[in-house]
């Protein structure tokens, strides 16, 4: 049993859930504190915040409420959208992304919603 498990109407494993959790949580605490400079909490703080929005959101974009493509976590690369441009990228258009703000209690609030391509 992890900390943080997949929420079961995701339709995913817990590797691949791990696996971007961690990748999420870390990547937005490094921007946060080169762009900001701002102690922000740990990675484990990133964690449980990008979790809870996972949970509270029941696999919806938090704006319009659309399904949200669970599937396509840690799909996306690179490389592959530099070569295929616009058409690769429509491919992952409810590819599940973090959204966050800085609210006036914590720095790691954050909802889920789709990716702007």
């Amino acid at each position: 049993m992890t900390k943080y498990e997949v929420p079961e109407n995701l339709g995913i494993e817990q590797k691949v859930y791990s696996k971007w959790l961690s990748q999420k949580a870390d990547s937005l605490r490094k921007r946060n504190k080169k762009k900001d400079g701002l102690k922000c909490g740990s990675t484990g703080e990133y964690k449980g915040a990008i979790h809870k929005a996972v949970m509270k959101s029941v696999g919806v974009d938090f704006y319009i409420g659309e399904k949200l493509d669970w599937s396509l976590l840690c799909k996306y690369n690179s490389e592959d959208a530099r070569k295929g441009g616009v058409e690769y990228m429509k491919k992952f258009a409810k590819l599940p992304t973090v959204d966050h703000y800085f609210g006036a209690r914590s720095c790691i609030s954050t909802f889920l919603s789709l990716p702007l391509i």
